[in-house]
This record gives C-alpha cells, sequence and structure tokens, in this order.
C-alpha cells in the first residue's frame, strides 16, 4: 500500500473514532432511536453498585448518549431493508416488499381466551346493550395478512397457520343467524380488492388505506340505515401525507402521499365538541350533525374503534347526528360508561388479531359485559 493510501486509511479510521466521540463531549446528543425513549441516568449508590441491572441501564444510557448514533442505526437498517432483508422486532418481511405486522400472524391463536368463549362475552354484551333499547352492531377488522396471504413467505404462511385457523373459528361463531347484530367486512373488502389495481391496505402500514377505510364507513352506515348512500358521499378530495409505521419500526421512518377522502352530505353541517380527557388513553371526541338535506342516524351513539378505525372517523361523523368516538382503551372509564348508558346507537369495530384480548380485558374485566343484564 502507498504511504498516501495508508495515511488515508488511517485518517479515516481515525475520524470514524474519533468524530462522534467530540460531538459527543461538545454536547451534541442524538435524536429518538429505536423506536423508545433515550434510557436515563441509573441512581448510583453502594448497594447498587453491585447490581448487574445497574450496569446495564448504565450501558443503555451511554449508547443512547452516543452522538450519530441514530445515524449508524438508520444506515444499518437501510442496509438490511435493501441488502439482507431481514426480521426486525415485530415487522416481518413479505414477497414483493410487503411487510407485515408479527401479531397479526399469531396473537389471535396465543390468548389465554379462545374465540369461541370470546364470542360468548361479546355476545352478553350485546344482550345488555339491547336490553335498554340500544342498536348494536360489531365489525371484525381483516388483518392484511388475512386480505392479502398471496405476499406472505412460504415461512410466514406457516407462521400464520393457527391464527388462519383461530380466524376461521371466529367469523364461523360471529356469523351465525343468532347474531344479526355481527356485519361482515371480509367478502366487502375482497371484492373491493379485487375492482381496484392499487391494494387497500398500505404495502408498508399494518392497516387498511383510505380506500378501505371508506367501505367500512358505508358498511357501518347501511346497516344502521339503509336508505343512506354513503357510496356516493365518500370521495376522494386529494392527498396527505402519511407516516407509515412499519417501516417506523424498521428504524427508517418513511412518510408519503395517501388519497384523502372526506363525507360530502348535501346539508349537512358537522361540529366537532370539546375533547374529554381519559387517563391513559386517547380522549373522546364528540361530534354533532344537523342537516337541512341528508339523512343522519338519529339519536345519541357511540362508536368503539381502534386503529383501523382511527382512518374513519372523520368519514363517519357527518352520518350521524351526536357521535362520541371512544377508543377501546377507554373502556373501564366512568365517563365510558355513562355514555354506554342509555345509548341509542353503539358501534364496536377491532382487529382480529385483539379480538379475545379485548373480549377478556376491555368488557368481562370492565364488567361492562355484564353492565346492563336483567334489563
Amino acid at each position: 500500500m502507498r504511504p498516501l493510501s495508508r495515511l488515508l486509511v488511517v485518517v479515516g479510521f481515525l475520524a470514524f473514532i474519533c468524530v462522534p466521540l467530540v460531538l459527543t463531549l461538545a454536547g451534541q446528543r442524538p435524536g429518538a432511536t429505536d423506536n423508545r425513549a433515550a434510557g436515563d441516568l441509573p441512581a448510583l449508590s453502594a448497594r447498587r453498585l453491585v447490581d448487574e441491572q445497574t450496569y446495564q441501564e448504565l450501558d443503555r444510557y451511554l449508547s443512547d448518549q452516543f452522538a450519530l448514533r441514530a445515524l449508524a442505526i438508520r444506515a444499518d437498517a437501510k442496509l438490511d431493508d435493501v441488502l439482507w432483508k431481514g426480521d426486525r422486532g415485530d415487522v416481518r418481511r413479505g414477497e414483493d416488499g410487503w411487510l407485515y405486522y408479527a401479531p397479526s400472524l399469531t396473537q389471535l391463536c396465543t390468548e389465554p381466551l379462545a374465540p369461541v368463549d370470546a364470542v360468548r362475552v361479546l355476545d352478553r354484551f350485546a344482550a345488555g346493550l339491547e336490553s335498554q333499547g340500544t342498536t348494536f352492531r360489531y365489525l371484525l377488522v381483516p388483518e392484511k395478512s388475512t386480505l392479502y396471504p398471496e405476499h406472505l413467505t412460504d415461512r410466514l404462511r406457516d407462521d400464520a397457520a393457527c391464527g388462519r385457523e383461530a380466524v376461521d373459528v371466529l367469523r364461523g361463531e360471529l356469523g351465525q343467524p343468532t347474531r344479526p347484530w355481527y356485519v361482515d367486512l371480509y367478502e366487502p373488502l375482497a371484492e373491493l380488492k379485487a375492482r381496484h389495481v392499487e391494494p387497500v391496505y398500505h404495502q408498508r402500514d399494518t392497516h387498511w388505506n383510505a380506500v378501505g377505510a371508506s367501505r367500512f364507513v358505508a358498511e357501518v352506515v347501511r346497516s344502521l340505515d339503509p336508505d343512506l348512500e354513503p357510496d356516493d358521499e365518500l370521495r376522494q378530495v386529494g392527498t396527505v401525507p402519511f407516516e407509515l409505521d412499519l417501516t417506523r419500526l424498521l428504524g427508517l421512518p418513511q412518510t408519503v402521499q395517501i388519497p384523502q377522502f372526506q363525507a360530502v352530505r348535501p346539508g349537512v353541517t358537522t361540529t366537532a365538541g370539546e375533547e374529554r380527557t381519559v387517563q391513559g388513553a386517547v380522549p373522546l371526541l364528540r361530534y354533532t350533525s344537523s342537516s337541512t338535506g341528508a339523512g343522519v342516524v338519529d339519536g345519541r351513539s357511540v362508536v368503539i374503534y381502534d386503529s383501523f378505525g382511527l382512518a374513519a372517523l372523520d368519514l363517519l361523523a357527518p352520518f350521524f347526528a351526536d357521535v362520541t368516538f371512544v377508543h377501546w382503551n377507554a373502556l373501564g372509564d366512568p365517563q365510558v360508561e355513562a355514555l354506554l348508558d342509555g345509548a341509542d346507537t353503539v358501534v364496536a369495530e377491532g382487529a382480529e388479531r385483539e379480538f379475545t384480548w379485548r373480549m377478556a380485558d376491555k368488557l368481562q374485566a370492565t364488567g361492562l359485559a355484564d353492565r346492563w343484564q336483567g334489563g
């Protein structure tokens, strides 16, 4: 090797080692990385100095303070995305660039409460609501792996076999004639998929896109009032920026432009009310709509939603005279119990993977499943 080449190698190596150290000493800090908050400096005491966990916490703290760490993590994630294409955390790589959320493949068949028993919990909740005169609807949202299994690798398809069997059992139970409150989304979304060249779920996000969310809204509205015509009123009005959740989990945050839909309803004026705080959950969101033209679902309504429903809230609101949106994590809060008491309409939607967990944790454990038993 020539002297100049050796010098360049040495200078490059020293720069690689020293520049991050100098920047760190100068106070330069990385932003949030690894999809988590930076570690805190552990409290040091004589007792903690002999505790192995102290040194693990100290190691994380020092690592998180090192300048250019975020750049190194992003570079590693980019190499993995382009070259190695390995799984990372809860992200699973399908074919043709598709990404899948690992819990969506297996969670439903690994929960303590079996799908059949979970449906029995929902039966009690539905019966209780109906005993007080409430109209109830439940919609099970297909996971991306259910609607687009053709992009799973053979390994992922094998991993998802248990989950698919659990989904089949769950759908069979919910679809029984004794449960008229169940609204099927699978056939409408499959038909939508067949008609659209572009996917109705994001390729690198867990959820459906605005086209899929609009179909969900249409099915909800039609199930409550067949005279309403939501398909003609849900229109694309442009595009909006959207951050893909699975690329963020990979360490490669990506924002893309996606279609934006709007409910265009003649004579309907929708007003957002004041948000109501719920400890440890998303605030309660209330909307009221008055109309001099198109019809609305009358009375006081409650919509229980998850991350899939989040994309549809603005589209749903103009179809209801008075609606409050409640995230599943808010169930158990006294404010939510008061909203459900005497509600004219309650709509709940939820993803496949968390069905049994929500029935156990959010309906049974909170007492809501049996709140209105006895009328």
